[in-house]
């Protein structure tokens, strides 16, 4: 009887060990499987499941013949940037053309109307021409007319400086020019207009705006020539006794 109890006993505990083992296997962590994640992450850019790194790698700058033509070239020579700039020094010569004091110095009387008449038409043809470089129309021709090249900065640079010279001419003369500063303002006046007319020819050659622009520059020049055999007739000979 004694055996049998001792027996008893020991099977309890076993079932005790047992189940108190398989308590503590389920309340323990799986273990996990040792991953890769470098290789897994260059797996995955691989087969385009990184999402964001399909096409061009993050921060890898766009394709060159996406951004247009000369896209590379330094933003100075960009042959349509630069026709911008140009057509804008054009149109600033024309607006201080029909400045109504600059007007009486350098246009006689007698074509007066007709400037003011022509300055709106011509600064909208300006506008117009703006829009159909942005455009790209005028691409060909600029480069073939090499606008935007090394050798157009000369003539770049003196048509700045000869406008910022003629603004301030005009802006310090105050409400009216004198002789001797009217004087100064037509020999600018005459180059600007003669430099935005080659400006004009280069960029807009052959186009029905770019005729209509050398015109009205034209008629800037007849005025002043015509201004000057007016003041020229007007003189004593060299040789008439005073």
């Amino acid at each position: 009887m004694a055996t049998a109890a001792g027996q008893n006993d020991n099977s309890e505990q076993t079932e005790r060990k047992a189940r108190a083992s398989k308590a503590h296997a389920d309340a323990s962590p799986p273990v996990e499987e040792d991953v890769d994640t470098g290789a897994a992450a260059a797996a995955a850019e691989t087969t385009g499941d990184a999402g964001s790194t399909s096409g061009a790698t993050a921060g890898e700058p766009p394709d060159i013949n996406e951004l247009g033509p000369d896209a590379g070239a330094e933003d100075g020579e960009d042959p349509r940037r630069v026709a911008h700039e140009l057509l804008g020094q054009a149109h600033a010569v024309l607006a201080i053309a029909a400045d109504e004091r600059v007007l009486k110095v350098w246009c006689p009387a007698e074509l007066r109307d007709a400037i003011r008449a022509a300055h709106a038409d011509l600064a909208e043809a300006i506008g117009r021409a703006h829009a159909e470089i942005a455009g790209g129309e005028h691409d060909e021709r600029l480069r073939g007319n090499g606008i935007g090249g090394v050798h157009g900065k000369v003539k770049r640079w003196s048509f700045r400086a000869g406008l910022r010279r003629l603004k301030q001419a005009v802006d310090t003369a105050g409400g009216w020019l004198q002789k001797d500063r009217q004087t100064q303002v037509r020999a600018l006046l005459r180059f600007t207009a003669g430099t935005a007319k080659s400006v004009v020819q280069s960029v807009l050659e052959g186009t029905t705006v770019g005729h209509a622009l050398v015109e009205g520059f034209e008629l800037i020049q007849n005025g002043l020539d015509l201004s000057d055999a007016i003041v020229a007739s007007a003189a004593p000979p060299d040789n008439a006794q005073v």
